[in-house]
């Protein structure tokens, strides 16, 4: 069969394996002849071959993943005996260990194969990826979920750490009312596939609790939600504390955000994601009339970089504000950031504000300094 789609397939079935996972019940890919089928513990997947493979078992994901991926040959061939795979491509061979799909855990029932209408799928994993910075995933309990609200027309997504607020609204319909997606089970890799290949999603309630449920062109993907334990959110106090700045009155002013920002913002992005101890500092400070990035890590050591304001009555209510957030968050807040807005007596809090050209999505985070 073609190497390419093969490997292709095994590649997003393994982004919802356990992260890092090389053994174990999660870290293997459960192989049904013309699909595999995997799991994270949380969420499942399950894509179509576009050819019938020859194999029926269970190959641990990440080892299997490298081996194919060393693979040059255009076509590769599989034959299997009770505990092992023969893989041949050119003058290439290997033997790779497989168990019985007896050993895998039973996650057909996650899937689901009913579907609600089409919606735009990508522009709802982006509103997911405006509310996953570092800090909500590792929120125990309520405060690492998503709270996904349908409103008329309108999707909203909210999410609190304690100290930040997101909120995000798109002109899209979601699956249902109301529901709570918990932050650590998705990750970029697993939102990056939803958004180029899902179609539609359903909420699926059966024994094994209420799921979303993702139609991709070639399978399904499951993602587990609560919608039991919505009223233990503090959605009345998350939308207490944004009215002031949706609404203001005369102590709310605003500053636009100089252009330039952003783009000085990727350079703060990528040094970032060198320092895989995760011991990076970042600000967003204001100072006189400028407002600038600072960075300090064990890779480049200190780093600022400031942009001058125009509004200097604005900016100087500001003076000597500093906001501690990753550069990768604050990059998402600033994606599309056109003002941020203050109480210009007490400015404690600051409420940026953002829209998409290009989709329907309105972003809003409200920070406590």
């Amino acid at each position: 069969m073609e190497t390419k789609s093969f490997v292709e397939t095994i590649k997003a079935a393994s982004s919802f394996m356990g992260s890092g996972v090389t053994e174990g019940v999660w870290g293997g890919l459960s192989i049904h002849d013309t699909e595999v089928w995997a799991s994270d513990g949380f969420c499942a997947i399950r894509l179509e071959f576009v050819q019938k493979t020859g194999i029926t078992g269970v190959v641990q994901g990440t080892p299997f993943l490298k081996l194919l991926s060393q693979i040059d040959s255009e076509e590769v061939d599989f034959e299997q005996t009770d505990n092992e795979l023969k893989i041949s491509a050119g003058t290439v061979s290997a033997k790779y260990p497989i168990e019985s799909l007896d050993d895998y855990p039973k996650i057909d029932e996650w899937i689901q194969t009913d579907f609600a209408g089409a919606v735009d799928v990508g522009e709802i994993c982006d509103c997911f990826s405006a509310c996953l910075w570092s800090e909500i995933v590792k929120c125990e309990g309520i405060l690492g979920s998503i709270v996904c609200r349908q409103s008329d027309k309108f999707a909203t997504f909210s999410t609190c750490d304690g100290n930040r607020i997101a909120h995000v609204t798109t002109e899209q319909t979601l699956p249902a009312e109301a529901f709570l997606l918990p932050a650590s089970v998705m990750t970029s890799a697993k939102l990056a596939l939803l958004k180029d290949h899902a179609q539609s999603i359903s909420l699926v309630e059966n024994k094994k609790g209420s799921r979303l449920a993702f139609k991709l062109n070639d399978g399904e993907v499951s993602v587990p939600v609560s919608t039991d334990r919505l009223g233990a959110f503090p959605t009345d106090k998350i939308d207490e504390h944004l009215r002031p700045f949706k609404n203001p009155d005369v102590n709310i002013t605003s500053l636009m955000i100089p252009e330039g920002l952003g783009k000085s913002l990727r350079k703060f992005v990528e040094i970032e994601k060198l320092d895989h101890f995760k011991q990076t500092n970042f600000s967003l400070v204001f100072q006189d009339d400028k407002i600038g990035l600072f960075l300090k890590n064990r890779i480049v050591g200190e780093l600022t970089e400031l942009t001058p304001i125009d509004d200097l009555e604005a900016v100087n209510k500001l003076n000597g504000v500093v906001i501690e957030v990753s550069a990768g968050q604050l990059a998402a807040i600033l994606k599309d950031a056109q003002e941020v807005r203050f109480d210009k007596k007490e400015p404690t809090k600051l409420y940026f504000i953002g829209k998409d050209d290009e989709s329907n999505i309105r972003r809003e985070m409200l920070i406590a300094t």
